[in-house]
């Protein structure tokens, strides 16, 4: 038994595989069409389709799973493959992490560095902690403290992978006070 809460299919497992099996078959129905009406469009305005219409499907509600597996990694680059096709017309992409896991992760870092700085709703604003050492090295105070979890469905969630994201990122972006500088640091990336 499963059901759609906000947009989100919730099964009884909480894998949320169907969901984005959902997602991944959405997505595809509206690349086709994209790509049945391309030749009547400029290179510009398809990526602008591609951007508002397909891309945002992906992402909705991405804090939700953040440890995709290879198989649903292969379907995303699918997706940005036949994308980067339609709208460019060219067959080759270079990029080897997904754009849609890109931005998903992305806005996965910005929502936890939201909680950091306490700009978000008061029950995040203690929900990630930053690791204290004993001794000085040259990131701390800017790594934040894994949360200790016992089943591997947790690892997959929010909580989990927003810190670990987070931690992965270059120790100039962590050191960033400024919020907006921070954003633009992460989108260069």
């Amino acid at each position: 038994m499963q059901y759609k809460y906000l947009g989100t299919i919730v099964d009884p497992n909480l894998n949320l595989n169907d969901n984005f099996n959902s997602i991944y078959k959405k997505a595809s129905t509206r690349l086709k069409i994209l790509n049945n009406i391309r030749p009547l469009l400029t290179p510009n305005v398809a990526k602008q389709i591609y951007t508002s219409m397909i891309l945002p499907l992906i992402t909705y509600n991405c804090t939700a799973k953040l440890n995709f597996t290879n198989t649903q990694i292969k379907k995303l680059s699918s997706i940005d493959n036949r994308a980067t096709n339609i709208v460019n017309s060219n067959s080759n992409s270079s990029e080897s992490l997904p754009k849609a896991l890109k931005e998903i992760y992305h806005h996965s870092i910005l929502l936890t560095r939201k909680c950091m700085d306490k700009n978000i709703c008061s029950n995040f604003e203690d929900y990630f902690k930053l690791r204290e050492t004993v001794y000085a090295t040259r990131n701390c105070g800017f790594m934040l403290e894994l949360p200790k979890c016992k089943l591997e469905v947790a690892k997959s969630g929010f909580y989990f992978m927003g810190a670990k994201l987070y931690n992965e990122l270059p120790l100039e972006y962590r050191k960033e006070n400024n919020f907006g500088l921070f954003k633009k640091l992460l989108s260069m990336q």
